[in-house]
């Protein structure tokens, strides 16, 4: 029979190690993947708070990417 697998990532087909810059397979970043994918296709802005080194600017270039963004010129 063998050993049943794990399930796959949410991001199975995108998620090869990498979302946007953003590395990561846990729980939590799946969560973080799933907001990006969130605001990413909305015109609003959005606030991004941590402390320093938490990767916020990753964060900010993922929307970037995903969304939107990607034809404008600034993501800052």
């Amino acid at each position: 029979m063998g050993i049943p697998q794990p399930a796959s990532p949410v991001y199975s087909d995108e998620y090869q190690g990498n979302y946007a810059g953003l590395s990561g397979a846990s729980a939590r970043m799946q969560k973080v993947y799933d907001l990006i994918a969130k605001v990413a296709v909305k015109r609003d802005p959005v606030l991004i708070l941590g402390e320093s080194g938490t990767g916020k600017e990753l964060v900010a270039r993922a929307i970037h990417v995903k969304g939107h963004g990607a034809t404008s010129r600034s993501y800052r």
